[in-house]
């Protein structure tokens, strides 16, 4: 573990564990910190909440340009739908993804049970 640190909170949220407050400052310091991948939560989280932590703090660090382009290939993904019986390989949109940045870094959260496993 590089570093830890105590948070204390007033109320904790039932969508997404911390406060709006308490959530854009923890992101603030993940996007000021580049070697921060993960986020461990010693409390038990639904997997909604995981799910939301994670969407929020990945947004954070993802530059502008990179989101409207995200933004733009789902739209274009949703027009084109595949049917079950169409080959995943016919969209050229499916390979395209924000893996392709070797500047992107991903954040996972994980909390106490996740540990576990």
């Amino acid at each position: 573990m590089a570093r830890s640190s105590l948070i204390r909170c007033r109320k904790i949220s039932s969508t997404n564990f911390f406060s709006k407050g308490k959530l854009n400052e923890l992101g603030l310091y993940i996007k000021e910190t580049p070697n921060i991948n993960a986020v461990f939560i010693n409390a038990s989280l639904t997997s909604m909440q995981i799910k939301k932590l994670e969407k929020r703090w990945n947004d954070l660090l993802m530059e502008r340009e990179e989101r409207v382009r995200q933004y733009y290939l789902k739209s274009a993904q949703k027009e084109h739908e595949i049917s079950p019986t169409e080959s995943d390989t016919s969209t050229a949109m499916s390979d395209i993804g924000a893996y392709d940045n070797p500047n992107y870094r991903k954040i996972r959260v994980i909390d106490r049970f996740g540990m576990i496993l």
